[in-house]
């Protein structure tokens, strides 16, 4: 398995890690990244819904 790399400075993470240890910043966790996407695809539906039926 490869090594993640940090989402602000491409520096290599070791495995689990949650902060850079180069920049220190914080690396998103995936469950809350889908979490977000899903929140906003529900929202989107919810908006075309009310524009299509009155």
């Amino acid at each position: 398995m490869e090594n993640k790399k940090c989402v602000e400075c491409a520096a290599e993470l070791e495995q689990g890690a949650r902060v850079c240890p180069k920049c220190g910043t914080e690396q998103p966790v995936k469950g809350m990244v889908w979490m977000v996407y899903l929140l906003l695809a529900l929202f989107i539906i919810g908006a075309i819904y009310r524009l299509l039926v009155p």
